[in-house]
């Protein structure tokens, strides 16, 4: 999108160096960066994390206004992440529901609606795409999201003005789909590298992710689980939520086509890495 003319900038309330947001998001390409240093305002200091979510969203909204259009825009929120600190001003101001997590998830989500009645008002809100999404599920009581797929099972949301209809999707989608899906919704017609899939691709979607030496693929209802050297697992997910009972025996074409996709990621990951290519030829 630069060679399109488009502006860049990434937002997070944290230290300036927190998880290197600043030094990463240079070296990707953003133009801007603004973090706790740039905001220049330690009233709204958490005492942990950094700026609060609330004046954190209101800034950076501010600045989009001063931002040359068209602009891209990436926002890290902090509020919502132990010690869970609600700014004085809102204590007892939302539900504090059964876990501690709770009561800041309400004020993230206020946050987030303030951020958005400023936006509204503003000339470029009506021609913006929001993506909301996390990294991963948060402190939960609900079994489902306490399982291995579940630990990282997030809601994807794409919203804009010039959408007319609201469309809820069950195909499986990533962290790494949101780019070529926006790249669909921009309607840019030049090739781009990705491993993700646009939403509205008619390929096969997929789920993959690795952790404690496993890598782990969703693909239907059901999900493997690939570690070099040993026999890959095979579970109905939809039948078998906890994936207790290991079926790679009864449906050998399943766990092979799971088995060979996941290698080929693994080798074209590790092979563009060595040889520095993401770029569509």
């Amino acid at each position: 999108l630069k060679e399109k003319g488009y502006s860049t900038a990434f937002f997070h309330g944290g230290y300036n160096g927190t998880m290197n947001f600043n030094v990463f998001s240079h070296q990707v390409g953003y133009d801007k960066y603004y973090g706790k240093n740039e905001y220049h305002n330690n009233k709204d200091y958490d005492g942990n994390w950094g700026i609060f979510d609330e004046p954190f969203l209101q800034y950076m909204g501010k600045t989009l206004n001063k931002t040359k259009e068209p602009f891209v825009a990436t926002v890290f929120t902090l509020s919502s992440h132990h010690p869970y600190t609600i700014p004085p001003q809102h204590k007892n101001q939302f539900p504090k529901g059964t876990l501690i997590v709770h009561e800041t998830v309400g004020y993230t989500d206020y946050s987030i609606g303030q951020f958005f009645k400023y936006a509204q008002k503003q000339p470029w809100f009506k021609n913006t795409i929001f993506v909301i999404t996390a990294d991963h599920s948060a402190l939960t009581g609900q079994k489902e999201f306490q399982t291995e797929l579940g630990l990282f099972k997030i809601p994807i949301i794409f919203y804009s003005p010039m959408l007319k209809h609201g469309l809820v999707s069950q195909k499986f989608m990533q962290q790494i789909d949101i780019f070529p899906t926006l790249n669909d919704m921009l309607h840019n017609d030049k090739p781009v590298f990705a491993f993700g899939k646009s939403i509205f691709s008619t390929f096969p979607h997929y789920y993959l992710y690795f952790s404690n030496g496993e890598y782990l693929l969703m693909i239907g209802d059901y999900m493997s689980k690939y570690r070099e050297g040993y026999p890959t697992e095979l579970y109905n997910a939809k039948k078998d939520p906890d994936y207790e009972h290991n079926v790679a025996n009864l449906y050998p074409k399943i766990t092979e086509y799971h088995t060979r996709l996941t290698k080929a990621i693994i080798q074209q990951y590790n092979n563009r890495l060595i040889k520095n290519q993401t770029t569509v030829k």
